[in-house]
This record gives structure tokens, sequence and C-alpha cells, in this order.
């Protein structure tokens, strides 16, 4: 079958999940996967493109999880093979002969704005009973500044038929510097039997998603 290994050893260690095989399972093609590793900031990644879909997927050896990068707009990452030199880190661009740095603390893919998305997992009370959501809270980690968002925000949309469809969006502001709260609050989000939340942050700045805690009744 589909799967990605890591060699452990004599012995090859899965790291794919059912979910990510049954999706490759339905990619029409995979014959032209291509991938790549390199090491930031402690982590260990791999990182899996499949061109053809186009989709690209990344495996954090540090967490042992998965998540999916996407050049905004293009479906896939144009990151397509690493280099490390002179203590820097170059990615090679999938759409012509350019060479691009790669750096955690540049905020935008190329001057392409990186649209960080998070998705919690389903909150259901006990017997499905309907649950006010009160409050949304979403931990981040203080004191962002940047001059070139000099007001960010983060976007919060849920669902509540399993993420058929969704709620409006709505915006709550991040702290800057010299406000070290950290939080980002949605009041009054109605009742639901299941729920997911989701959030979003496009701006330019430094985003570090720390915790998301929702105060709800029966």
């Amino acid at each position: 079958g589909i799967g990605v290994f890591l060699p452990e050893g004599d012995k090859p260690r899965r790291v794919s999940p059912a979910w990510l095989e049954y999706l490759i399972s339905g990619y029409g093609v995979v014959s032209d996967a291509t991938g790549f590793t390199y090491a930031e900031s402690g982590h260990l990644f791999y990182v899996l493109t499949f061109p053809s879909v186009p989709v690209t997927w990344c495996y954090d050896k540090t967490t042992d999880m998965w998540h999916q990068r996407q050049t905004y707009g293009v479906g896939r990452w144009l990151a397509d093979g690493h280099a490390y030199f002179n203590a820097r880190h170059y990615v090679f661009d999938a759409t012509g002969p350019y060479i691009h740095e790669l750096s955690d603390s540049t905020y935008t893919d190329n001057g392409v704005q990186i649209q960080r998305i998070r998705a919690g997992r389903t909150i259901a009370g006990e017997d499905l009973q309907r649950i006010v959501h009160d409050k949304f809270d979403l931990w981040l980690e203080p004191g962002v500044d940047n001059s070139a968002a000099t007001a960010p925000q983060a976007i919060m949309r849920y669902s509540d038929d399993g993420g058929y469809t969704w709620s409006i969006e709505r915006f709550a502001p991040m702290q800057l510097r010299g406000n070290y709260k950290g939080r980002c609050r949605w009041m009054r989000n109605g009742l639901a039997r299941e729920r997911v939340y989701e959030v979003t942050v496009t701006d330019p700045v430094k985003v570090v998603m720390i915790a998301a805690v929702v105060n709800g009744a029966d």
C-alpha cells in the first residue's frame, strides 16, 4: 500500500497516519511525488509534495505530527528542494530557476501572504445535548510586533456540521508589543450540539498558538 516510513535501525517505522494514507490513495497521480528534509529550530521536517494534485504535506519528526503547506493561491508549497550553506537555509522554487532563503523570522512567502490555519477537535456535549458557547479564547505568544502590520488580527469561524458549512468570519485583535496578555477573545458564539473552531492569521507577524479554551454551559 501507500505509506511514509522512517528508517530506524534495521526496522522502518510507519509515520503516515491512516487518514493521510486515505487521502493519498485518492490522488490521481503519485508517481511524480518529491520529498526533501531539513532541520530548523530543533525540528526535523520531511516535506512531501504531489505536483499533479497539487498538494504538499509536511511531517515534523520532533512532534510526530503532520501539517499541510501551501503557497497562497497555488495549492502546493513551491519549495522544491533544500540546501544548507553558510548557516542559512535555502529552498529551490518549483516555478523557475529561483532560490529563496528559508527563515522562521520571515513572515511572508516571497512577498505573498501566509495563511496560518488551525482547526480544533470536535466539541460535543454528553448525549449530544446543546452547549452554550459563551467565550472562545485563543492564547498566543504575547507581544507580537511588526512594522508591516500595525494592527494584526486573528480570524475565527466555526462549523456545527462537521465542516460542511461555516459561520461568518469574526476578527479579534492580536496583542502588540507592550501588551502581554497574549489572548484573542470572541464572545457570544451561540449554541451547538457539535462544533469545530478554526482560527486563521494572515498578517505578516510571528504567530505561536499556545492553547484555545471554550467556556460553555449545558
